[in-house]
């Protein structure tokens, strides 16, 4: 596994994430781009809008097929996964850890 590849985001302390617990305002995530994308897993999704800086979320991936992928917020257990299309996202990447972050 190649560290120079993996990036990391800070959450903004000001909204909820729809991951918490296991994701909090504030923390940095860490992301690995070339780590497989299994259901199950926990994954950043950028979407493909053209909005500088991009729209982010944090989700846990559910599946995905040719045409779209299935996000699920760990936070509201009960609710069902969000479709996706694929066109509407430029990537599905996936996060490996967190940390907290001091200002």
């Amino acid at each position: 596994m190649s560290g120079a590849r993996q990036y990391a985001i800070k959450i903004p302390a000001d909204r909820p994430t729809g991951m918490e617990p296991r994701f909090m305002p504030g923390e940095m995530v860490i992301v690995d781009p070339n780590r497989a994308v299994e259901p199950g897993c926990d994954v950043l999704a950028t979407f493909a809008d053209g909005e500088k800086p991009p729209m982010c979320m944090l989700r846990r991936f559910v599946r995905g097929d040719r045409w779209a992928v299935w996000l699920k917020r760990i936070a509201e257990p009960d609710t069902a996964a969000e479709r996706f299309p694929k066109a509407a996202l430029s990537s599905v990447h996936r996060m490996v850890g967190a940390t907290a972050f001091a200002d």
